[in-house]
């Protein structure tokens, strides 16, 4: 599992550049594809020997709609999560969670 730093490193990419994030599959020629769709084709039009293809040309319209549609799921899941994070909590910030530093005590 590589960490962000060693994957922006591999990518390429600097902090300003924007978020890095997974899948991602950098080509023998340097491509950059970051789509698990994109992959998979790259894969079954690059794949070797006699192994079956990750789709099948007869399903491919049916894989892509299910694609898509996992792909909507997982932005709305996403957004959900991220608006219930302590962060995003006013409760929180008034309790002095993560989005609020809080005040140093001293016992003496």
């Amino acid at each position: 599992m590589l960490g962000e730093p060693l994957l922006r490193w591999r990518a390429g990419r600097r902090a300003q550049d924007g978020p890095v994030s997974v899948p991602l599959l950098i080509t023998p020629d340097g491509t950059q594809l970051g789509d698990s769709w994109d992959i998979d084709l790259w894969a079954d039009a690059h794949g070797g020997g006699d192994a079956a293809p990750l789709i099948p040309d007869d399903l491919r319209d049916e894989i892509r709609g299910w694609h898509d549609r996992a792909e909507r799921l997982s932005a709305a899941g996403r957004a959900l999560s991220i608006r219930r994070t302590p962060r995003s909590s006013p409760w929180a910030r008034r309790r002095g969670g993560p989005g609020r530093r809080r005040k140093r005590c001293t016992i003496r």
